[in-house]
């Protein structure tokens, strides 16, 4: 069994996956000189999306907050 999450712990998160396109989308249409986006909880998420579709948005970086406060480019 993958522990890439959430839908019983055997299926992608197909919900997850499209809210995150969407924010990516979103953040891509903005006149902002830095996108990014910070993911807490489950890692495994935003990891399995860039792994899916992380070659298409080049212009948004994606991290992910432990819980220790510690806040890590994903890429």
């Amino acid at each position: 069994m993958r522990n890439t999450s959430l839908v019983r712990r055997i299926a992608d998160p197909p919900a997850k996956l499209m809210e995150i396109a969407g924010h990516v989308f979103l953040l891509e249409q903005t006149q902002a000189a830095v996108r990014f986006l910070v993911f807490g909880n489950q890692r495994e998420v935003p990891e399995l999306w860039l792994r899916k579709y992380g070659r298409l948005p080049r212009s948004v970086d994606f991290y992910f907050l432990n819980a220790d406060g510690q806040l890590v480019h994903l890429r």
